[in-house]
């Protein structure tokens, strides 16, 4: 017998997605479930356009006059919820049909893993596919001490293992935190398939609306995530610089000092004991990652430059792993381009 799930969707002002959010789930190829729905204070139709699905005996509404903010609803929700297995989901997204039966087969697949992730099909205002994003599985341990690399709305996650870390904390970020603190505890996982569409548009949820007060959080969670691993911070130049921006960095001797640090954390964080170590994993995803910025690096930099930067880190990639022939073509382009200089 399928072991049901509580798929909990908090809402505020959702009118013009929710219908279509809704059907998706009811929609899914797993029947064992309720929805549960957390209208946060809404003043549109939203309310109005949830009860329609009310008659659906699979769907509960909580309705509250006053907004508290998504963080209270999702504690409300883990409090409410009627089954162990939770997962999320948002007003203005579209759950793919077999999204839930994927991720319950993949929990049964493997019990010690309490949170699972998918990847997502981005899309438009208007559903038009943009791209597929998201990482591997195996990726998103190291990752995660760097940015948040889940999409929220993909989680399913087990009741008591997130009850057992404090619930949800934070008022932004919310999404950050719980999964550091789930990961520095329990084991996490992935389907490495898209089997969600997650909606970008103006009105865009919590994260969009609140982008200041989120990226604020989002770096205090990396900089506690970064300090549990080494005792110092680096520079916020190289913490931005591991989530791909480099834009103040502004000589070689900075951004070899920036590898080098990647290098020394990297090392700790392999040495550490955690239910999500898996050392070959992570010395692919740090060699990637090492080999990745290296290569946006030297593209900020003149030939002359580029080639010697590149040539002083060759020998230094993790686990013998150098950079594709593609870079040094990038380089050489560069060259033929521009011609050497210093």
């Amino acid at each position: 017998m399928a072991e049901p799930v509580s798929i909990i969707l908090p809402v505020f002002n959702g009118e013009r997605y929710i219908e279509a959010a809704i059907r998706s789930v009811l929609g899914q190829t797993y029947r064992d479930f309720e929805l549960l729905i957390l209208n946060d204070g809404s003043t549109d139709r939203t309310l109005e356009l949830c009860a329609i699905y009310a008659r659906d005996p699979r769907v509960r509404i909580v309705d509250h006059a006053d907004r508290a903010g998504i963080t209270h609803r999702l504690n409300e929700g883990l409090a409410l919820a009627r089954y162990e297995w939770i997962a999320r989901m948002d007003a203005d997204d579209i759950c793919h049909p077999w999204r839930i039966a994927h991720q319950m087969a993949y929990v049964s697949q493997h019990p010690k893993c309490v949170l699972v992730a998918t990847q997502v099909h981005v899309i438009d205002e208007n559903g038009r596919y943009l791209r597929t994003e998201g990482l591997p599985a195996a990726f998103l341990y190291y990752s995660l001490h760097f940015e948040c690399c889940i999409f929220h709305p993909t989680i399913l996650f087990q009741r008591k293992a997130i009850l057992d870390i404090g619930g949800y904390q934070l008022p932004f970020a919310e999404d950050y935190d719980l999964f550091v603190r789930t990961m520095q505890r329990y084991r996490l996982g992935g389907v490495d398939e898209p089997l969600l569409s997650y909606r970008i548009h103006q009105k865009s949820t919590h994260r969009h609306l609140y982008r200041e007060a989120y990226a604020s959080a989002s770096n205090e969670v990396s900089h506690r995530v970064w300090l549990s691993v080494c005792p110092d911070l680096p520079p916020a130049s190289y913490l931005r610089a591991y989530q791909y921006d480099y834009s103040e960095l502004h000589d070689v001797e900075e951004m070899q000092d920036c590898l080098e640090t990647l290098d020394r954390f990297s090392i700790t964080l392999l040495h550490l004991d955690n239910p999500n170590r898996h050392i070959p994993d992570m010395l692919y995803i740090w060699s990637y990652k090492r080999n990745l910025m290296l290569q946006q690096m030297a593209a900020r930099l003149s030939p002359g430059k580029a080639l010697r930067f590149i040539g002083k880190q060759m020998h230094k990639a993790p686990a013998g792993r150098v950079f594709p022939v593609s870079w040094s073509r990038l380089v050489w382009q560069k060259i033929r381009s521009h011609g050497i200089s210093s």
